[in-house]
């Protein structure tokens, strides 16, 4: 069992595990139980690297210590079941086998792409 992050849940997941500046929203509850499973190696957490550079960039705007949110993501993978995917061959190919859906967003897109490879 897995689950990659949208940009939103991303930015939420930050905001509340890493910066502490809030609780989760109600819509984003859910989030705190998949950290819990990812604890205890029961699902995957996936975090892409296009969309924590976006998220990174709007943080900067906020005055917000990037630094401190790098350290954070990357430690996670120490005592969590957490990936960045930073595009390495496998999401490639996959990404690259998909047929692309107009109708959906760049984001959407490298989501399914994430997926394809997690099954």
């Amino acid at each position: 069992m897995h689950h990659v992050f949208e940009v939103h849940e991303l930015k939420e997941f930050i905001k509340v595990k890493c910066l502490k500046s809030k609780d989760f929203d109600d819509e984003f509850k859910y989030l705190d139980e998949f950290y819990n499973d990812a604890r205890f190696w029961d699902r995957k957490l996936i975090s892409l690297n296009y969309f924590l550079s976006r998220i990174l960039e709007q943080l900067e705007k906020e005055d917000t210590n990037n630094k401190l949110v790098i350290d954070f993501i990357y430690s996670l993978k120490d005592h969590c079941s957490f990936e960045v995917q930073e595009g390495d061959l496998r999401f490639l190919e996959s990404l690259l086998s998909t047929d692309c859906d107009t109708s959906l967003s760049i984001e959407e897109e490298l989501i399914i792409a994430q997926n394809s490879i997690e099954k």
